[in-house]
Parts: C-alpha cells; structure tokens; sequence
C-alpha cells in the first residue's frame, strides 16, 4: 500500500482589513482543488468565515482568541479533522489557514508542523499598501505588523491602486526595512484592491502561493522570541443586531468612533429605501468604510455565527440569513470605548 503524501499547508497571514478573505475566496472560486480551510478571527463572532465563498470545502472555525496565543492541542485537533477529510473521509489537497488579523503567521506554521501528516508550504502575508508604512510607525501596533513581515515567506502587497507611484514606494521601503530579504509582490494597480477580487485573480496566474526559492522558509528561520501575546495587545468587542438596522444610523455609528478603532467587520440586515432589509457586509479598515451586498455562498450554507460562538467545525444558516446580524470592533488595548457605551450606540442603530 502506498503511503499518503503530506497535504501541503499554506498560511495566510497579515494584518486587519489587509485583504485575507478575498485571496482565499479567489482560489476558491477556480474550483480546481479540494481545500480543507481554517478561520481564526480574533473576536468572538467568526465573521471571516461567513464571508467565505465555498465549493467542495471543509472549513473549520477558531473564535474568541488568536491561533499563535492558544492552546496548542485545540489547533492540532482541528488541523488533523480537517487533514482526514471530515465525514466523507476524503483528504483536502491543500489546507490554507487564514489567521487573525493581529497573529504571528510563523508561530502558526510551527504548530501546524507538528503534525507528521501535514508540509508546510509557505506562509504569505498580505500588506496593505495604503497603509503599511504609517501601521510600521504606530507605536501601538508597529510590532505586530513587523513581526509578521519579518517572519513571511512572501509579502504581498495589496491595495496599490488607492497609493501613488510615491506611496507605493514608500509602503515597499518601509516593509523592506522591517523585512530585509524577504520576497515581495506588489500586484498591478488593476488587480490590487481586494473589494473586486481582482488581486486573487491575479495571485493565481502568477502561480499561486508558493513562496519563491529564498525566502524565510528555504532559510528555516529560528523559533524566535514567541511572545506575541496578541490577547494581551489587542481587544474586540462584538454586536448582535438581531433584526434590521437603518443604514443612516449605521454610517453615523462608524463616522463616531475613535481613531484608535483599527477594524470593523460584519454582516447586517441594513435595511434600504423600500424599507426592506438586505444582509449587508460592512467592512472599516481605519477611516474606510465599505458597505456591498453578502455574496450568495458556493455550493454550501453560511457558517452560524448569530448568537453564541459555532462549535468547532460546525455549519449553518446563521449570520446575515433570517435577520442575524452581528458585527466585531478590534482595537489596541485600552483604545476600544467603554463597553456600555458601544452598546448604546449600536443599538440605537435598530428600527
């Protein structure tokens, strides 16, 4: 009997709103291989993976936590159901893991490493170019997005249409700085931005994911200094809107928080002009806000997210079906407003 090949692993890494979700959504869509697919979101409503497109996908969820910070035998456990292919006992091709916004993507690979049945392809972060080189500067989360690029096999820039030629140079030489010898690709200004898929599209006739001979992985960095202590750096607070909301209120809602709030995220019944409530993503990176209709999933139901968070590796109807919606805010710590404070405004959202 011949023995079973490795699955290979790809990491998914980078910071909040940098464009993780639409990559993989992107290789998803060729429908080419079976991929097992692992979501960690650091909050504790899983929105990544109810935005996730799939078809013929295994998908596991990780909430409430980063992957690089938790217990190691809960992400084995996972990655070794997802490896044995789930009830049809058919094994993925590939397994992809797209991390949190705010984790360590190398601390990831080497738990992942541990598993005798799974190769470590690479481990690629997205860099938003827009916004890079003032992220690398902050003293709040500056650390973070410099350990990411320093540890990645490949840094791909992402969001080069909303920069200048200058911009762009300055986002490479910043990266460059903080990641010295590490591959990038800054992908064309007509593929770049992660709203319209365009970049995934373009990441996949480049050949894919893997990493190019030289990189981190071809020079087995060290396991370093692993005290990322994401939990400790980073808070998040979670919403349930549990019934439409007016779409007025909403942009009000996001126009008035603090500058220290890094990322929101979610799906929400937002209702429209007729009155009438349509699951609506809602994305803010920094003072960018982007509201666009939740993409029918492939081949498969969206992940239930509505309410407490979905045992690991179940699905459902849940988020942004049947009026449940929720959205999660991720800030540094000490920069997200009081909690009863965001209560009371989000819920004066609501009709």
């Amino acid at each position: 009997m011949t023995a079973r090949q490795p699955i290979p692993v790809t990491v998914l890494g980078g910071f909040l709103g940098a464009g993780k979700t639409t990559l993989l959504n992107a290789l998803l869509a060729r429908g080419d291989r079976r991929y097992g697919i692992m979501v960690n979101d650091f909050g504790a409503i899983n929105i990544d993976a109810a935005l996730i497109r799939r078809r013929d996908t295994r998908m596991i969820t990780l909430t409430n936590g980063c992957m690089c910070c938790g217990p190691a035998a809960d992400q084995n456990a996972a990655l070794t159901a997802l490896a044995e292919g789930g009830d049809d006992g058919i094994p993925p091709d590939q397994i992809v893991i797209e991390t949190s916004g705010v984790a360590d993507p190398r601390r990831v690979a080497q738990l992942a490493a541990l598993e005798p049945t799974l190769l470590i392809d690479g481990v690629v972060v997205l860099a938003d170019a827009s916004a890079a080189a003032g992220l690398l500067a902050d003293r709040l989360v500056g650390d973070t997005l410099i350990r990411q690029f320093a540890r990645a096999d490949l840094i791909l820039l992402t969001k080069t249409d909303l920069v200048n030629p200058a911009g762009l140079a300055q986002a490479q030489a910043a990266i460059a700085r903080a990641a010295p010898g590490v591959a990038m690709i800054a992908s064309p200004a007509s593929a770049a931005s992660p709203d319209d898929g365009g970049f995934g599209a373009a990441l996949v006739a480049s050949g894919g994911l893997s990493p190019p001979a030289g990189t981190a992985a071809a020079r087995h960095l060290p396991d370093d200094d692993i005290d990322h202590q994401a939990d400790a750096r980073f808070s998040s607070w979670s919403w349930a809107s549990r019934g439409p909301v007016d779409r007025g209120r909403l942009l009000a809602a996001l126009t008035a928080l603090p500058p220290g709030v890094l990322r929101v995220k979610g799906v929400l019944p937002v209702a429209g002009a007729d009155g009438r409530p349509a699951a609506t993503v809602v994305q803010m990176v920094g003072r960018r806000w982007r509201l666009t209709p939740l993409a029918a999933p492939i081949g498969d139901t969206a992940p239930a997210l509505g309410g407490p968070p979905p045992a690991l590796g179940k699905t459902g109807r849940g988020i942004g079906h049947d009026g449940q919606g929720a959205l999660v805010l991720i800030a540094a710590t000490g920069a997200l407003p009081a909690a009863p404070d965001l209560q009371t405004m989000f819920d004066a959202i609501r009709l």
